[in-house]
């Protein structure tokens, strides 16, 4: 794995923008509905860690990779926190909140989360496109060139990230 990133935040809600921003200053070139679904996907992750995972208080902090191999980018946000077992939503299920995970299992190629030498760790992987192999139809719809029909699962200011040592 190259791991591109890895950063700690302080386990504040207004880090989460600085999270999301992570995405553009990789600097690559990935399609508008990719880097949208990144930074939407650092978002609920980074959120989630902010809000149950790190207790807050002085020097609280989480911690955001995002790595390459191959065509795959991961992510990883760790936190402190005690974890959590995942609840599917469906029908039923409350509309103001808790929809982060969701997101999270219908946007990405696969995802986990556990414990991890003391931290708690949530990933997700997406696959990259190739050149040419992602094309976009009206309304936001993407396609994959060659991929059955069905559901298709894709995915500045950076002055105060201090890097790990």
């Amino acid at each position: 794995m190259l791991w591109l990133c890895d950063i700690r935040l302080a386990a504040v809600g207004s880090h989460v923008r600085k999270a999301r921003s992570l995405v553009d200053a990789l600097g690559m070139t990935l399609p508008v509905e990719l880097k949208d679904d990144l930074r939407l996907l650092i978002s609920e992750v980074v959120t989630n860690a902010v809000r149950h995972g790190t207790p807050a208080g002085e020097g609280s902090a989480i911690r955001v990779r995002i790595g390459l191999q191959g065509q795959r980018m991961r992510v990883e946000v760790h936190d402190r926190g005690p974890g959590f077992e995942h609840a599917p939503r469906g029908p039923g299920s409350e509309l103001d909140s808790g929809w982060g995970v969701h997101f999270v299992d219908e946007l990405t190629d696969c995802w986990g989360a556990g414990h991890d030498g003391g931290a708690w760790v949530v990933w997700f992987e997406v696959r990259l496109p190739r050149q040419g192999d992602l094309t976009t139809t009206g309304y936001g719809q993407r396609v994959r060139k060659g991929a059955p029909l069905g559901r298709e699962r894709t995915l500045r200011d950076i002055a105060d990230f201090s890097p790990i040592a």
